[in-house]
């Protein structure tokens, strides 16, 4: 297994505030919202291949990934848990190592692993000019990965909720970065308005909380939300735990 896809998993956990098994945790993340981002990712694909090769066959493409693929690797959990240790040598976010990431990073690498290889495959398109401008905004090249997990780099992926593009951005927060949008343009959908946008928005949450996987629990959730967990654990951000429900309720608040 590559070293990036294992970030991409380790910044889904981030994003999603998972931090536990750690004293300094600040919350959870519960099955449920492990199979709701499991959901989104099934999602993903369906759109993919019913751009790809029509409505029809899309339902039969994604019923074949309903089995195991019989060319993915198996690996030990001991595999997976030295390759996080290795990767918590050289990033700045917390390389959690637990049951939920286990769960995911298998799922990626047996049962999607095709998808996987799609999505990675779309990241040459992309990841050049995410590293550029993250270079630019002095932020953590890992983030590069967060389109990934945010649209499937999908730049005209759709949101129940509205937010839109490579970043899935929300309207309004989109506007307070300087992004136009109205019936005839949106420059969500513009992968290096947005990618700029991101950027500024990921750098201000960081600013906020001066911690990764806070800033990325508010900018999948919105800081508001994420406030009111603080609020709620006594205003400590760290060795106390509340749930992932008080976290993320929805995905209303996101960027």
């Amino acid at each position: 297994m590559s070293k990036g896809l294992l970030i991409i998993i380790f910044l889904w956990a981030a994003n999603f505030g998972l931090c536990q098994n750690k004293p300094d945790a600040t919350v959870f993340i519960d099955t449920f919202q492990t199979e709701s981002f499991l959901s989104t990712v099934e999602n993903s694909l369906f759109e993919y291949y019913k751009e790809v090769w029509g409505p029809e066959e899309a339902y039969g493409m994604v019923d074949e990934f309903g089995y195991p693929d019989e060319s993915a690797v198996n690996y030990s959990d001991d595999i997976y848990y030295t390759r996080l240790a290795e990767i918590a040598k050289s990033t700045p976010f917390d390389a959690t190592d637990n049951d939920v990431v286990l769960k995911t990073i298998k799922y990626f690498v047996a049962k999607r692993s095709r998808y996987t290889s799609v999505v990675i495959g779309r990241s040459k398109l992309y990841f050049p000019m995410f590293e550029t401008i993250l270079a630019k905004h002095n932020l953590p090249l890992e983030l590069k990965y967060l389109p990934i997990i945010e649209s499937a780099l999908i730049p005209s992926n759709e949101s129940w909720a509205g937010a839109t593009g490579l970043w899935q951005i929300m309207y309004r927060t989109g506007r307070s970065l300087g992004l136009h949008a109205d019936s005839y343009v949106d420059d969500r959908l513009h992968p290096e308005k947005a990618t700029e946008a991101a950027c500024m928005y990921l750098k201000y949450l960081y600013n906020l909380y001066g911690d990764w996987e806070l800033a990325l629990s508010a900018y999948n959730c919105g800081p508001g939300n994420v406030n009111k967990a603080i609020r709620r654990a006594g205003n400590q951000t760290n060795g106390r735990q509340t749930t992932s429900t008080d976290l993320c309720r929805g995905h209303e608040g996101r960027g």
